[in-house]
């Protein structure tokens, strides 16, 4: 599966129309520029090769602040708060996607952190690969680049899946160059 990157744009338009997308989005000033990902609105640009941030993913897992349960003093009862509504996280390197992983694997052990895995399981991460890589990290659909026009879609999830199958993909073999990063 291909998508041509002048198509990437109009597939995360599409995704914010069902779910929060946050994506990665350069700000620069007079002095710097830093990456920072941020809720996507149709004014926001992808920054397709992010710096490294200064806040890092996990405080979409991890919010500063967060209604976990609910005290009825009438009925003297608690119960779980509302879950999060489903969200994506479009745009992310291999070493973001790394961490993500790593992070996974630590709120799995000694036991599974339950409000950690309820928002995992509300989100979709999608990584965007534009380096050679050995093995793909995880995540639900990985975007590796192959030349300067085309990214190879790989899905590796039942929701990555799903998403493979919208119209901004073609089932094709992308044109690998040497200006691509696919690796042997």
């Amino acid at each position: 599966l291909v998508i041509e990157k002048q198509k990437i744009d109009e597939l995360v338009q599409n995704l914010a129309k069902t779910a929060t997308v946050i994506i990665p989005v350069r700000k620069t000033s007079q002095e710097s520029a830093e990456s920072v990902f941020e809720k996507f609105t149709p004014e926001k640009k992808i920054d397709f090769y992010y710096l490294p941030t200064l806040r890092s993913i996990k405080e979409f897992f991890f919010p500063e602040k967060e209604d976990t349960f609910v005290f009825n003093k009438n009925k003297n009862q608690i119960s779980i708060s509302a879950q999060e509504k489903p969200f994506i996280i479009f745009g992310l390197n291999s070493r973001d996607l790394e961490a993500l992983t790593q992070l996974d694997e630590i709120m799995a052990k000694p036991n599974a952190d339950f409000f950690y895995f309820q928002k995992r399981k509300m989100a979709t991460v999608i990584g965007l690969i534009n380096e050679p890589v050995k093995t793909l990290p995880d995540g639900d659909l990985i975007l590796l680049k192959v030349n300067d026009e085309q990214y190879e879609a790989i899905p590796l999830t039942d929701k990555g899946r799903t998403l493979s199958k919208k119209i901004f993909f073609k089932n094709e073999s992308a044109l690998v160059t040497n200006a691509g990063s696919k690796s042997e």
